[in-house]
């Protein structure tokens, strides 16, 4: 298990919201796949994606970024909605750092309809394919 991130902040104020580390372990029972966990310093998980590799892509997959409704800004079950936001985001720059880390590129599928989501993805450097709105890829190699 490696690890990831650290502070959080608000980009309008530039103050801490809520500090998670990322913990980036083997994906049980899987070769080449990674899980990137979001956790606050209490241990608690927030959220996680999945890094695994395409060996016909030659890049790795970003699947499966999950962020508790508990934690999600804008969600009705937030427990503590002006402290604890920015974790999708947080685990989208994760997957960024990794794949930067190994040199690797990497591309997502965006299943949500959402523009503020594929603003997101932009936002954190991920390139919208112009044949496939729904693809997205980041290059770490470049």
């Amino acid at each position: 298990m490696s690890k990831l991130g650290g502070d959080m902040f608000d980009s309008s104020s530039n103050q801490p919201r809520a500090q998670a580390e990322i913990e980036v372990t083997p994906s049980e029972g899987m070769e080449n796949s990674f899980v990137l966990i979001s956790r606050l310093a209490s241990g608690e998980k927030v959220g996680h994606c999945t890094m695994t590799w395409n060996e016909f892509r030659h890049m790795y997959a970003l699947t499966n970024l999950v962020v508790d409704p508990k934690y999600q800004r804008g969600s009705s079950q937030n427990i503590k909605p002006d402290e604890y936001h920015g974790f999708g985001s947080q685990l989208l720059e994760a997957a960024k750092k990794f794949l930067i880390e190994r040199k690797a590129k990497g591309y997502l599928i965006n299943t949500i309809e959402d523009r503020n989501k594929v603003g997101m993805y932009e936002k954190y450097g991920w390139q919208q394919d112009e044949d496939n709105p729904k693809l997205f890829f980041f290059d770490g190699a470049a």
